[in-house]
């Protein structure tokens, strides 16, 4: 059993664009499900977001990973909904504490390594 990649982002972008980009930096693979918030009345933090991504990944959030940037609208409440809960790096977080049980990391090729270490972990 391994974790899961899936993208939720708050946007006013369609999924087409944003899919474009995805594609571009050769990426758009690895993230099978991707849950954009102007699909719907509710964006992050909001747990139905959060949920709607597990739903549509076929999992439970314990076998999901969740990145994001901010404390307050993406790793708090993901790790609240059970999914592994990563914190990349970002000026919005300078000087704010990390919650216990938040993974971090500073840049997304990081990425791999730590998926290979929790991975490891859960056998």
């Amino acid at each position: 059993m391994g974790l899961k990649l899936g993208i939720v982002s708050n946007t006013f972008v369609t999924a087409s664009s944003l899919d474009k980009n995805l594609e571009r930096f050769g990426i758009l693979d690895f993230f099978p499900v991707r849950v954009y918030s102007y699909e719907f009345n509710f964006r992050k933090p909001d747990a139905r977001i959060f949920k709607t991504a597990a739903e549509r990944m076929g999992e439970m959030p314990q076998n999901i990973m969740f990145v994001g940037d901010r404390i307050d609208t993406d790793v708090k409440p993901a790790a609240k909904a059970g999914m592994w809960a990563v914190l990349k790096a970002a000026y919005t977080n300078i000087g704010k504490k990390i919650p216990e049980g938040i993974w971090k990391i500073n840049q997304l090729a990081e990425l791999p390594a730590l998926i290979k270490k929790i991975n490891a972990e859960l056998v």
